[in-house]
């Protein structure tokens, strides 16, 4: 028998590294699913349990809950989300007596993930008590993540006019995590101040006719005022979208607002004739009217030197049926090229909305 050389004892030793090292991946990945599946099944019966005693206000019996550990926290804020009323907040405080000091504990500590997640339990608690707390943490902690969480919680706190301003006040400090946060947390303010018993929208009206054309706020107080579906704030909302000292951002957000509230409003079809390609192809999206001066319009628009104000134009024509479906047919059989090419396309490719 010849002796292996060194090279193929190298090779030996190379396979069985790698043989043991894949037993050891398949270990840790068994160990991993057991971990999250544990973490999955503990959620879901704290979460069960909590909205048992939410549901019914009872204390009598109630279960385990550590907000020190991530899925009980998770468990909590989904079974507020679900019976977080006055009541039910107050069963909660009287099954868990130290709940309050034990989240304020957790939400100072930690990751920003730990700290965050505590502060959206405290928040969805809807404490006024709680609002000086939260102010602290939005000065102390240099987390933007933990800032934009501590808005979400004062928002759900705005039950005055002055809360409103007060929210308005700190929310150009925190930066604008992902686009449409800042709306969302006027929306949360608007859902608050009507839960209340407020006059939600004529308090928000004063505060939107308050803000000035180159606040950071407006874009999104324009925008929250949209998903509103109130008419009465359609004049309003009209006015600031055209006025001229508006920053881009702000003049877009209220074409959309205003295609939210009224989609035939005279605003949109004025703007399909602006000089700045974005508001037209804003308006060209938004705009739903099929009278004949605005069919007009839209047929000019699929002659626009841009092409994305030419493909809204042309969908929007096909989102009016019948009236819109003609103007493209005669348009695509028209002398120019790339208003009848994406006419034709549109008719082709589309899909009734």
């Amino acid at each position: 028998m010849v002796a292996p050389s060194g090279l193929e004892r190298l090779l030996e030793l190379i396979i069985l590294v790698m043989m043991v090292s894949l037993v050891v991946l398949i270990l840790f990945m068994i160990v991993q699913k057991l971990r999250i599946e544990y973490v999955r099944r503990r959620e879901e019966r704290v979460a069960r349990e909590l909205m048992q005693v939410l549901s019914k206000g009872t204390t009598a019996q109630v279960p385990s809950l550590d907000p020190a550990v991530a899925p009980d926290r998770r468990a909590l804020a989904r079974a507020l989300a679900i019976h977080g009323d006055a009541a039910a907040v107050t069963a909660l405080l009287s099954a868990y007596p130290r709940l309050l000091e034990r989240l304020q504990s957790e939400s100072l500590h930690g990751r920003w993930g730990r700290r965050a997640a505590a502060i959206e339990g405290l928040g969805l608690l809807q404490l006024e008590s709680l609002r000086d707390f939260f102010m602290n943490t939005l000065a102390n902690d240099p987390d933007a993540r933990v800032q934009a969480t501590v808005l979400e919680a004062l928002a759900r706190l705005v039950r005055r006019p002055e809360d409103l301003e007060q929210l308005a006040a700190v929310m150009p400090g925190v930066p604008d995590l992902a686009a449409g946060f800042h709306e969302g947390v006027l929306v949360h303010a608007l859902q608050s101040l009507a839960a209340t018993g407020e006059s939600s929208a004529e308090v928000f009206a004063i505060f939107l006719e308050k803000l000035s054309a180159t606040s950071p706020l407006l874009r999104g107080a324009l925008a929250a005022a949209g998903r509103t579906g109130l008419q009465s704030f359609v004049p309003l909302v009209a006015a600031r979208t055209m006025d001229p000292a508006l920053p881009l951002a702000s003049h877009l957000s209220g074409l959309r607002a205003l295609g939210r509230l009224q989609p035939d409003h005279p605003v949109l079809l004025a703007s399909l004739k602006s000089s700045q390609p974005e508001s037209r192809l804003v308006a060209a999206r938004e705009i739903r009217d099929a009278s004949p001066e605005a069919v007009s319009a839209l047929r000019t628009a699929l002659e626009d030197a841009n092409f994305h104000v030419r493909r809204n134009a042309a969908r929007t024509l096909f989102a009016l049926g019948e009236v819109g479906s003609e103007a493209l047919r005669a348009t695509g059989a028209g002398t120019d090229v790339y208003a009848a090419d994406m006419s034709r396309f549109v008719l082709s490719r589309e899909t009734p909305r």
